[in-house]
């Protein structure tokens, strides 16, 4: 009896032994080792990017690409990139950027252990420029440290259409709402207005429901924005001087905000029976 239990004992241990044994034969998997690519090429909407993969971690890289962002740490839950599987070096394209920003990049390799990154790169896209075609019309006025929507690390503005929608009324008699003057308020204006008055060809409404270079989001400018444009004219082009634009700020029931170019000034004019010219911008 004494026997059986010692070969009983003696096997057990010999089994864990060999267990613990195939164990340690047994290749472990980590994610893959990779680095980032210097950023080259860079304009105001792309830049070309892209890694290196040295080690797949004992398991085969089944995705690869660069991961970047411009207001968070980048991993594959933000934009990205995919170009490819496999080991070795790889290049990135990274398209549809916005001008003047910082970005963060890093190249990711994926197995079936998980993820690994490279180190961090940033780079900045270049900036644009008064008067540059971009976004469907042309850039007219690039927002400066105080103005509302101005930011440090992205290059906001206003975009201008390169010609003038035609021209309109500016709607009908009565009070919409839409009275603002002021800077980066022209989008909000142009809502209420439609909003008030509904249907129609009218300056507000032709702005609104403008599609241009595959853009939807145009709307007739503030007083402020329209001088904004006024002080670029010559850099952004096509306007002859003697033009007088409608603007989306109401003045009262029967009056609102004509713009001159030919002076460089504004006056109170009559909503419905003044046909003038109309000229769609959007932000970007």
């Amino acid at each position: 009896m004494k026997h059986s239990s010692i070969k009983v004992i003696l096997a057990a241990f010999f089994f864990v032994l060999l267990l613990n044994a195939c164990k340690k034969d047994t290749p472990t998997t980590a994610v893959p080792t990779v680095s980032t690519l210097n950023i080259t090429s860079i304009t105001v909407g792309t830049a070309a990017a892209g890694g290196n993969i040295t080690n797949d971690g004992g398991a085969a890289v089944i995705a690869r690409g660069v991961c970047y962002s411009s207001s968070v740490y980048p991993t594959i839950a933000t934009d990205k990139t995919t170009d490819g599987s496999g080991t070795g070096q790889f290049a990135s394209s990274l398209l549809s950027l916005t001008p003047g920003t910082l970005y963060s990049v890093r190249a990711y390799a994926t197995n079936s252990a998980g993820t690994g990154y490279g180190e961090l790169v940033t780079f900045v896209t270049s900036p644009l420029q008064l008067g540059e075609t971009y976004g469907g019309g042309k850039v007219a006025h690039i927002l400066q440290p105080g103005e509302p929507g101005h930011d440090y690390d992205q290059q906001h503005g206003l975009i201008v259409a390169a010609t003038d929608q035609g021209d309109f009324n500016w709607g009908a008699y009565g009070s919409t709402g839409a009275t603002s003057t002021a800077f980066g308020q022209g989008n909000l204006n142009t809502e209420i207005i439609v909003s008030s008055l509904g249907t129609g060809n009218y300056a507000a409404r032709v702005c609104g429901s403008l599609v241009l270079q595959g853009f939807s989001d145009w709307y007739l400018p503030t007083v402020a924005e329209i001088n904004a444009i006024y002080l670029n004219r010559d850099i952004i082009g096509g306007f002859t001087g003697a033009e007088e634009y409608w603007t989306s700020s109401e003045f009262n029931n029967n009056l609102a905000w004509l713009y001159q170019f030919g002076i460089g000034s504004y006056l109170a004019a009559d909503k419905l029976t003044q046909i003038k010219q109309v000229r769609a911008i959007r932000s970007f």
